[in-house]
């Protein structure tokens, strides 16, 4: 009897937890039970630490992050599925103890969605703001909270965090669409920008032109390796991108602070983000604006290759892609004007042209190698991270460098040959 009773409360319990709907105040719901905990994160309703500026309710939700994973919070099961075709926005008042934190919201049930914001303030309630618009209507019925994700927790006041007033909205604010080409200009167009893990993206006036709008990235010291912004809400491009046989390039202006930064390109299938094909350039030009030429038919090794037959209506553009925040500080990039088509362009990336330089770790007194085409002539040159050049050589098709005793760090290897130009980054260690 005692089995069975506790099976009946087993039931009532999950049952109660999965009875929730948004807007959640934490007023009177959900309450401290409803919330199911995971991987160090424990969630608990209680009373407002800090009622002032735009939260001064009585009730709100912590999280405490205990030891545990890097992906440890909380989530409340909702009692039907989202309708996310309009009402796709999620905003949430936050209250965390430090600037930069990110706040990750997944969405799970019948598939998995998740989006990353970062918080500006310390010690203050702020509200953030997560798209979803557009993803599958009856597939999600689990709203999952995960805030300083990616970082262990302790247990102390550094890895305690606040939440309060979750709610949907429309996100697209009757705006069209984005699609190809993108200029970022007119107010018709929801020309919103999602970042993840550690980028944090919005449309600012051009640094250079005041008449002209552009996308800012600003990679924190705190972003992975992977860190990107997709050029979209979650709904994707209006139209898919009309790759063809003889059709198979994107461009797009960017603006770098340095030369020789890696710059990835990735178009995916918004439904089945398995389908992808990337590619990969590098900037020429310091603290200018410049089109790069990303070829989808050049992949890059070990990714897919381009398949005119998949669905590609998500786009995403990866600066520095490969190097963490940590290892280089913050970083700001920009870009505008991105367009399908076969365009010329002032760029030749590493995987269109015929040069080559390897490998790109060198150890200290360790040749370098490079490729130029039969019997090519080309200019190498050497700078180092502040842009300052500290080599110099002529050179012939495949040549083998033997390089100085460099200082440890993060150089820039420069091709120049009458036609063509390649730029690399060389790391020595």
């Amino acid at each position: 009897m005692r089995h069975f009773s506790a099976l009946i409360l087993s039931f009532c319990a999950l049952y109660a937890t999965a009875q929730q709907s948004l807007p959640f105040d934490f007023e009177t719901s959900p309450t401290t039970a409803d919330f199911v905990d995971f991987a160090g994160g424990v969630a608990t309703v209680m009373a407002n630490p800090d009622p002032s500026g735009i939260n001064e309710s009585g009730m709100v939700a912590q999280i405490v992050r205990n030891p545990g994973d890097v992906w440890a919070g909380s989530k409340i099961i909702l009692a039907d599925y989202l309708d996310l075709q309009t009402m796709g926005g999620f905003k949430m008042k936050v209250w965390v103890p430090l600037a930069n934190t990110v706040v990750k919201l997944k969405l799970e049930g019948l598939g998995v969605a998740d989006l990353d914001a970062i918080t500006t303030v310390t010690g203050a309630w702020e509200t953030l703001v997560w798209d979803f618009t557009g993803l599958p209507s009856g597939t999600f019925n689990e709203v999952v909270f995960m805030p300083d994700f990616g970082n262990t927790g302790d247990g102390s006041e550094w890895s305690t965090l606040y939440i309060d007033d979750v709610e949907l909205f429309d996100a697209t604010y009757g705006l069209a669409q984005i699609d190809l080409p993108i200029d970022f200009e007119g107010d018709e167009v929801n020309y919103q920008t999602t970042s993840f893990a550690g980028n944090f993206s919005s449309l600012v006036t051009d640094p250079t032109d005041p008449s002209n709008t552009v996308v800012e990235v600003f990679k924190s010291f705190q972003s992975l390796n992977y860190s990107g912004t997709t050029i979209s809400t979650p709904a994707g491009l209006a139209n898919p991108v009309p790759f063809t046989s003889s059709a198979t390039t994107v461009t797009a202006k960017v603006w770098s602070q340095l030369a020789g930064v890696p710059v990835r390109f990735k178009a995916e299938d918004r439904l089945n983000p398995a389908i992808s094909v990337e590619t990969e350039v590098y900037t020429t030009q310091a603290g200018e604006w410049e089109t790069l030429t990303f070829d989808l038919s050049q992949q890059v090794v070990g990714t897919q290759p381009l398949n005119i037959n998949n669905t590609y209506d998500v786009i995403t553009i990866f600066f520095d892609f490969g190097t963490a925040g940590g290892d280089v500080g913050d970083q700001i990039f920009y870009f505008d004007d991105v367009a399908f088509g076969d365009w010329s362009s002032d760029i030749v990336g590493a995987t269109a042209s015929e040069m080559r330089l390897y490998p790109s770790l060198l150890a200290q007194g360790q040749s370098l190698t490079l490729e130029a085409g039969l019997d090519q002539s080309f200019t190498f040159t050497l700078t180092d991270a502040v842009g300052r050049q500290v080599f110099e050589k002529q050179c012939i098709g495949l040549t083998r460098v033997e390089l100085p005793r460099f200082a440890t760090g993060r150089y820039y290897g420069a091709l120049q040959s009458a036609t063509e130009r390649l730029v690399q980054p060389v790391l020595i260690h």
